[in-house]
């Protein structure tokens, strides 16, 4: 086994703690487009003993209840929102942060456009470019 492989597994732990019941939804998380692969993990890496004692430590340590997307944007915006500093200065969240906070809200709830290329569509009928070249 590979240091990524492992790493990988518990990464598999975490995902599949927060949903034991559905394998397969955890292996796309994690492998996502690469769906053979997600249906292989999703019937052997559940019975692994690396995923089975990293479930175990993280139910241990408390830390199965990882936040839903939504849970962690909300968490996110109470940051953005944070008005402690006006009461007492020494809890203040630096302006910089609540604007970082803003930024990373953004993102993870999918306001900012990415600048992914455009995937090739086979319907698109294409035409072919000729040039002339004098010799």
């Amino acid at each position: 086994m590979t240091e990524e492989t492992n790493e990988l597994k518990a990464a598999y732990a975490a995902l599949l703690l927060r949903s034991p019941k559905e394998a397969f939804k955890a292996a796309m998380l994690l492998f996502p487009g690469e769906t053979s692969r997600a249906l292989k993990v999703s019937n052997e890496w559940p019975m692994d003993s690396i995923v089975i004692k990293e479930m175990a430590r993280l139910e241990k340590a408390g830390l199965n209840g990882l936040p839903s997307k939504n849970e962690l944007a909300l968490k996110i915006w109470e940051m953005v929102e944070d008005d402690r500093g006006s009461k007492n200065p020494q809890w203040a969240i630096a302006p910089k942060d609540r604007i970082a906070a803003g930024k990373l809200y953004a993102d993870i709830m999918g306001f900012i456009a990415t600048n992914e290329p455009l995937e090739d569509d086979e319907d698109t009928q294409k035409i072919p470019v000729y040039k002339v070249v004098d010799k």
